[in-house]
């Protein structure tokens, strides 16, 4: 049976258009059934612009396993402080082994009249600037880039509201996931607040010692799990939702290579988690900072349309992808010997076992007919 696999776009105040993915022909067995998946082509429509949307402003809401946390949207698992509070609470350096929110920072918020999309899109038209965009599994497929390189000025004209499909299933919208992005009036090492500097000058002075990602995208866009050096994330615009795990406890469920989408394993690994399983969680608002410690896996979903950047310590150098996302494999691999049908349930089969060369589309509708959700 021939389905599509395609990009589409849409917004609020115009008709919706779609875009043609990159093609793919994939066959998936399993359990002596057969379908044949060709992509559709079809054509692009212009789409205008529309300023940063909150929540309340996206044309579908969200679903609640992305805005809804056991029935709360307001939640912090972690230390939290008023960013004109933190000097005295934060002064002993054993701070830089947790991780912790500040809330309200004013060096953040007054960024925000720089940083409108009027003004970026006034700034990509004059400077013919381009932006790298990915998928939550791309982005860490790609250490922490996204893999795409596309016009600014089309990212926000359009490609903000374009997402990917798996049939008539929407997955996630792109994500401006980018460390070679200038974008004036976006907070820099300066901007961190001086308590954390205060504990190691040089560890976040760009790009000595350190890498700014800039980060631009739609509600629902998202990175999967991954690791890195310590993070200062500093939220101009809009509203995340981070999930945690200390160093030396690997995310359950995440797979090689990239792992699963975000969104995939909010639905199929995450409602399976026993209490001690779960994340560490918090929400994210504009003019906010998080600090992450060295080593510690993230992933972080967009709730809003977001504008933020991540200035990552070079002090601690990233695992290599195939070894960061291997870590799972011969535990699952084993649990796939002794008890294949636990895995199938689990709808992780294909993505956790080894590395493929095939997208992700197809891992993903392979691994989903193992669990009986085709």
């Amino acid at each position: 049976m021939a389905a599509a696999r395609r990009h589409r776009t849409g917004c609020p105040c115009g008709r919706p258009a779609l875009v043609a993915s990159a093609c793919l022909v994939s066959a998936r067995l399993l359990g002596g059934r057969t379908w044949l998946t060709t992509p559709r082509l079809v054509p692009r429509g212009a789409v205008r612009c529309r300023s940063w949307r909150d929540s309340d402003g996206v044309q579908t809401p969200l679903p609640e396993y992305l805005s809804h946390r056991h029935g709360d949207t307001s939640f912090c698992d972690i230390a939290s402080f008023q960013a004109d509070e933190a000097d005295r609470a934060l002064e002993d350096p054993a701070w830089s082994l947790q991780p912790f929110v500040l809330r309200r920072d004013p060096r953040i918020l007054e960024r925000q009249p720089a940083l409108t999309q009027e003004a970026l899109l006034r700034a990509a038209q004059e400077t013919g600037t381009t932006v790298r965009v990915g998928y939550s599994w791309s982005i860490a497929q790609n250490r922490g880039e996204g893999p795409r390189e596309i016009p600014l000025i089309d990212y926000l004209q359009s490609e903000m509201d374009q997402g990917i499909y798996d049939d008539a299933e929407f997955l996630e919208p792109s994500y401006a996931f980018d460390m070679g992005l200038k974008l004036d009036g976006m907070p820099g090492s300066e901007d961190i607040h001086p308590v954390i500097r205060s504990w190691n000058g040089s560890a976040f002075s760009v790009p000595d010692t350190a890498v700014a990602v800039h980060m631009l995208g739609g509600a629902r866009s998202a990175v999967g799990w991954h690791t890195h050096g310590a993070t200062v994330q500093m939220t101009v615009h809009g509203r995340k939702r981070w999930f945690l795990y200390p160093p030396g406890h690997y995310p359950p469920g995440d797979g090689p290579g990239g792992g699963f989408s975000l969104t995939d394993w909010l639905q199929l690994v995450y409602p399976t988690l026993e209490p001690a399983e779960r994340p560490l969680e918090f929400i994210l608002e504009a003019g906010d900072a998080a600090y992450i410690p060295d080593g510690w896996y993230h992933a972080v979903v967009n709730l809003e349309d977001s504008v933020a950047v991540s200035i990552q310590s070079k002090e601690l150098s990233p695992e290599p992808q195939q070894f960061f996302k291997s870590v799972s494999m011969g535990a699952v691999s084993e649990v796939w010997q002794e008890q294949p049908g636990s895995v199938e349930a689990g709808g992780v089969l294909v993505l956790l076992l080894e590395p493929h060369p095939t997208p992700y589309l197809s891992l993903r509708s392979f691994a989903r007919c193992g669990s009986g959700e085709s």
